[in-house]
């Protein structure tokens, strides 16, 4: 059976998240991505503000220059488990990437990832629970891989022109 690597960058890297859609998945390290910014611009096709009922904004990756890296986690699936992958991931496309090991800067991976390329960006929703509920996932996460990677997480996620470490900072976002 083939299996393929994915790179997650946002609620996949909550492993509690992950096994819901692909309990056989293994993760294999962390890892980092260049040329990439992890942005909060996505409408989520099933996750809905409590407060006014559209969609909460989840994270999604936006072409930079090769000094932006972001972090996450590479995962390995089996082809078979793909269905419910793509069915929690609708609107985005899966892309070939190569990932650098986040440890070992000379290990190098093959891998793919899942990109919303064809949409209408979305605000991220301030003072919603639902959209609190999706970045506490995603910041569960990231603390599990330790400080160094943690810290790369808050300082590469934007929301609008901001990165979640500068909303923190002036109190304006809660983590």
């Amino acid at each position: 059976m083939k299996k393929l690597k994915i790179f997650a960058y946002g609620s996949l890297m909550f492993e509690e998240s992950l096994k819901k859609t692909a309990p056989c998945a293994t993760i294999l390290s962390p890892a980092k991505l260049h040329g990439f910014v992890r942005v909060f611009n996505f409408p989520s096709p099933y996750r809905m503000s409590e407060i006014d009922g559209t969609p909460c904004s989840v994270l999604n990756i936006d072409k930079s220059d090769l000094n932006h890296e972001i972090c996450g986690i590479l995962f390995e699936m089996s082809e078979s488990s793909f269905t419910e992958m793509f069915a929690r991931e609708q609107g985005y496309e899966l892309v070939q990437i190569e990932v650098q090991d986040f440890h070992e800067p000379n290990t190098r991976y093959r891998a793919y990832t899942f990109r919303a390329l064809h949409y209408e960006a979305h605000d991220y929703q301030h003072g919603s629970q639902k959209q609190q509920e999706y970045l506490n996932w995603c910041l569960e996460g990231a603390k599990k891989y330790g400080e160094q990677f943690y810290k790369n997480f808050l300082e590469t996620t934007h929301i609008g022109n901001k990165t979640l470490a500068q909303l923190h900072e002036q109190k304006k976002i809660e983590l």
